[in-house]
């Protein structure tokens, strides 16, 4: 019932009053009706606008899924889309034709034309080629040039949206205006009637008090945070349309609050991002300290075996090593899954794409070639980076996805990441080499590659206490080239090195690799047999003694005639239990040999007994 009804029948005196404020509100009242409609038009331009978007996607979406995969299910959205357009385009054109904006014609009509472009110059012409040739190399340039096209669509109709909503909003204000307007015109009507009459103002305070409670506790409600609360409905026409428009107001506002809500996720998202910004710097950072620490290359090695699984979650990879001779690139980390790469751990450098552009080389796209060191069928994305330090590049790092849906956005942000783990791990590398190399100088012999006499005496040491501490024996063997001085007289120096690194090489290959071969001065070397009992260690002495035998040494095409050693045998703990002693011993069984004629094996338990004749014989040279 319309309130003009309701207090003509109680008091005809107030009747102008009543007209002139019901005109009033009719008019307020008409004003929020004629802006609700323009709110709903703009909300459906804007609907019309997301709609026209929506179709471009599935016209770029179905022609990129037919252009990969050959399949026409892939073409129905594009068909379905190209089809609608024109009917979605004309509604469009004809709500802006109502709008009188003539900018935002302007932007429709470079929208049309920028698709018919994309229709002309590129949707047809690789649906074309893909049917005659299938996918080729040259359709990714043409992908490109649409994927420009479609984005400056987007941004069209972004720049319409973005009118729309500003119209939007200047017209909820206008509402919100006119709603307030009307509520005071209302609280004006129920007023002047409950002056006039006690019957009046009790009828409409039953009345009118149950509608506005019900709004105002709504009003309250919203005004507290509860942006779903919505006015209940009222048997007064008056308070029913205040209700509408509340309603309205109240569904604009929870529409603002649920874009203030998405900033703020986008305010955490990138709150998120540089979280793990900082993390990589720290794990970085922790692994550079680590490597710092590292005294030999297997140390470093070990070390990124251990940490790049936790640096790279989410990751599979490896880390593969230049050999000095520059033509081998060995895996000598590896973790994660192994059925990206191919099984072998040994390949060249020139089969990896990164070493040969010399940059990091990618796989996130399907067109990208594969590396020539994945597994054939890999399609995970991808990264290879060259470890380079100081302008030499020794070898590269090597990582796949674990997901492979993972997204290019994130494949990019580990890209950076990986890069930075890649050069420090490229300078850890080229420093430990440095060292290594600086080492194997200070503890091999130059000319026999053997290790010198400082090795002997460190590890002798170390290992008899082991020798000690698990109860194990440990034998020695003091061996020298027979007549050694004869071959440096007959062929000169060069004759007697020659000699020296051909017997020091078939040691090397001789003897366990758990073996120390020194080189303990002069024509005489020292081995210490690891883990040998004295027995075992006379058999080896005599096997070595005997291949020696088959030895052929020439010097620039000249043979240097028959070899021989003689070789003195010593054992832990029986022969003696320091470095010096046991060395000692072995030495004299050595001198016994010569003594006894040379080209044989002397035990420390055939020494003559102490206090025993010996006749006084000069020591044996060579």
């Amino acid at each position: 019932m319309h309130l003009r009804t309701l207090i003509s029948r109680n008091l005809t005196g107030l009747s102008v009053i009543l007209a002139l404020a019901g005109a009033l509100v009719l008019y307020s009242i008409q004003r929020n009706l004629s802006d609700s409609a323009t709110l709903r038009e703009l909300q459906g331009g804007s609907q019309q606008i997301e709609t026209v978007l929506q179709h471009i996607v599935d016209l770029e979406t179905g022609v990129r899924g037919y252009i990969i995969t050959g399949n026409d299910v892939f073409l129905e959205p594009y068909d379905r889309g190209r089809a609608l357009l024109p009917g979605e385009f004309s509604a469009l054109s004809r709500f802006l034709a109502e709008q009188a904006s003539q900018k935002q014609m302007e932007r429709l009509s470079n929208v049309q034309a920028l698709l018919d472009r994309w229709f002309r110059d590129v949707a047809t012409p690789e649906i074309e080629t893909r049917r005659a040739n299938g996918f080729s190399a040259g359709e990714a340039a043409r992908s490109q040039a649409g994927k420009r096209l479609v984005d400056s669509m987007r941004q069209e109709l972004a720049g319409m949206q973005a009118a729309l909503q500003a119209q939007t909003v200047q017209m909820q204000r206008d509402a919100t205006f006119s709603l307030r307007l009307v509520q005071g015109l209302v609280l004006l009507a129920f007023a002047l009637v409950a002056g006039a009459s006690a019957l009046i103002g009790t009828n409409l305070s039953r009345r009118l008090g149950q509608a506005l409670e019900g709004l105002s506790r709504v009003t309250r409600r919203v005004a507290a945070g509860h942006y779903d609360e919505r006015a209940p409905r009222s048997d007064v026409y008056e308070v029913q349309e205040v209700a509408g428009h509340f309603n309205e107001m109240a569904a604009a506002i929870q529409t603002s609050q649920a874009e203030v809500q998405e900033r703020h996720a986008a305010l955490e998202r990138q709150h998120e991002q540089v979280a793990r910004l900082s993390e990589d710097a720290g794990r970085l950072a922790e692994l550079t300290d680590t490597l710092q620490a590292c005294y030999t290359l297997a140390e470093g090695y070990a070390v990124l075996q251990g940490m790049l699984p936790h640096i790279f979650p989410g990751w599979s990879g490896t880390v593969s090593v230049i050999a000095a001779s520059r033509n081998l690139l060995t895996v000598q980390v590896s973790w994660g899954e192994a059925r990206w790469r191919t099984p072998d751990l040994t390949s060249t450098p020139d089969m990896c794409w990164a070493l040969r552009k010399g940059r990091t080389y990618t796989r996130e796209h399907p067109i990208t070639m594969s590396c020539i060191q994945q597994a054939p069928g890999h399609t995970h994305a991808y990264l290879c980076i060259p470890l380079v330090a100081q302008g030499e590049t020794l070898g590269s790092l090597r990582l796949s996805a674990d997901d492979p849906e993972q997204s290019s956005k994130e494949t990019a942000r580990a890209r950076n990441f990986a890069e930075a783990v890649a050069r420090q791990i490229a300078l850890s590398i080229a420093s430990l080499q440095l060292r290594d190399t600086l080492r194997n100088q200070s503890i091999r012999d130059a000319l026999t590659g053997a290790f010198n006499r400082r090795y002997l005496e460190e590890t002798l040491s170390r290992e008899l206490v082991s020798a000690e501490r698990n109860r194990r024996a440990l034998s020695v063997l003091a061996l020298d080239i027979d007549h050694f001085k004869r071959f440096n007289d007959t062929f000169g120096h060069d004759g007697g090195d020659a000699m020296l690194v051909a017997v020091a090489q078939e040691m090397q290959d001789f003897f366990r690799a758990e073996d120390v071969v020194c080189r303990y001065g002069g024509e005489e070397f020292v081995v210490v047999l690891l883990d040998t009992a004295h027995e075992d260690a006379l058999a080896r002495a005599n096997g070595f003694r005997q291949a020696v035998h088959g030895l052929r040494v020439n010097l620039r095409g000249q043979p240097l005639g028959q070899v021989s050693v003689s070789i003195g045998v010593s054992t832990f703990p029986g022969d003696g239990t320091t470095p010096e002693g046991l060395v000692s011993a072995a030495d004299e069984a050595l001198y016994e040999a010569k003594r006894q004629g040379r080209d044989r094996v002397v035990s420390v338990s055939q020494l003559p007994a102490q206090g025993a004749i010996v006749p006084d014989m000069p020591k044996p040279q060579g």
